[in-house]
């Protein structure tokens, strides 16, 4: 008889989910207005809390030993996941297993941020190419995107960009990319990379020079991960984490700028302190010496499975009530089929011949 004993790797999710399964105190939900009434911002050290309330630094107190290696537990009563399946009494080894995701933190987080932000940026600096309010604006802007995607084969889904869409209800308000698709914010970037260019060849701007090396940098750091295997090696590892930590300097100072020039653009979010962690520790293992490689990071991301989760709710709204998990689950087995190799059979997948020989008989009338 053979006997199996499971083991808690790790959990990978969005935040909300993380604090669910873990148990967490310490997340996003905290106040980081008030950091002597928080409990703090991140399950991994102690930032935002009184003591370590420079959370949007990557290089602030929060970093010191005690707040990185001897936190307090960041839930008052632990996950069964730690307490039964994990046999370390470690609390960094515990809290480093609900891993940070990049999906929900740089493309529905800092990066969906940077591209809204720089959406309207195009208007503050009239780089639109047009007049009028700002929907008539944002409207051009999105008819000018779609072109680039087109002519680039960058594939877009958002039909039209608007306030709703940027949460730009208001001149106040800090705009973000508000769109489903977290690909679309992939293909912002790269569309504002190349407008961004354009303009510094023609005039330079130390505010236009930011937002540019962070969309640059943004979309290096994606393109060498999604380009990697699951083990990285340390030289491509520390291009990685160079284009991960350009990205977070760069975004700081542009929203330094902004604030400068009393522009609400570029918002610090606590997602941004959970990219300087997921880069800080590709940076800690391109430079160990026990190390040759780095897992890749999108190892502990959720898209995939979020998109396979998609894929079998599509199946489920075409089948009867009565019988929807049974006819899901079968669709779900013929399009695996189909998308498999024939591994030379002769049949195909349904029960009727393949071609049929002789006239096709009549139906009766």
């Amino acid at each position: 008889m053979v006997r199996l004993y499971p083991t808690f790797v790790f959990a990978k999710g969005d935040w909300p989910w993380l604090k669910k399964v873990g148990f967490l105190v310490r997340s996003h939900h905290q106040s980081i207005a008030a950091p002597q009434r928080s409990k703090g911002l991140c399950h991994l050290c102690l930032a935002g809390t009184a003591q370590y309330a420079d959370w949007s630094n990557p290089d602030g107190s929060w970093k010191c030993d005690d707040s990185l290696l001897r936190p307090t537990p960041p839930w008052s009563r632990e996950s069964p996941l730690t307490t039964r399946l994990c046999k370390s009494d470690d609390i960094c080894g515990k809290t480093w297993r609900y891993r940070p995701d990049i999906f929900h933190t740089l493309h529905k987080g800092v990066l969906a941020e940077l591209a809204g932000s720089g959406l309207v940026v195009l208007t503050d600096l009239n780089l639109d190419g047009c007049g009028g309010d700002i929907p008539v604006r944002l409207h051009q802007i999105h008819v000018q995107l779609k072109t680039w995607c087109s002519h680039n084969k960058v594939q877009l889904h958002v039909n039209d960009l608007t306030r709703t869409i940027l949460h730009f209800d208001a001149d106040s308000d800090f705009p973000t990319g508000g769109w489903f698709k977290g690909a679309d914010t992939t293909a912002v970037c790269k569309y504002l990379e190349h407008k961004f260019h354009q303009t510094l060849e023609s005039e330079h701007s130390d505010y236009v020079e930011s937002i540019y090396m962070a969309l640059s940098a943004g979309n290096n750091f994606l393109r060498l991960l999604y380009s990697a295997d699951l083990f990285m090696p340390q030289s491509l590892t520390q291009r990685v984490a160079a284009c991960g930590r350009q990205l977070l300097s760069q975004y700081l100072r542009a929203a330094s700028i902004a604030h400068s020039l009393s522009k609400t653009r570029f918002k610090l979010i606590p997602k941004f302190h959970l990219f300087c962690h997921i880069v800080m520790n590709l940076e800690a293992t391109s430079d160990s010496k026990n190390r040759s490689f780095c897992i890749n990071p999108l190892a502990f991301s959720c898209q995939l499975d979020e998109d396979l989760v998609g894929r079998a709710s599509g199946m489920s709204r075409t089948c009867s009530i009565r019988r929807v998990h049974e006819q899901t689950i079968r669709k779900y087995l013929v399009a695996v089929r189909l998308n498999l190799p024939n591994h030379g059979q002769k049949r195909p997948l349904s029960s009727e011949p393949a071609e049929r020989h002789g006239p096709k008989p009549k139906r009766p009338r």
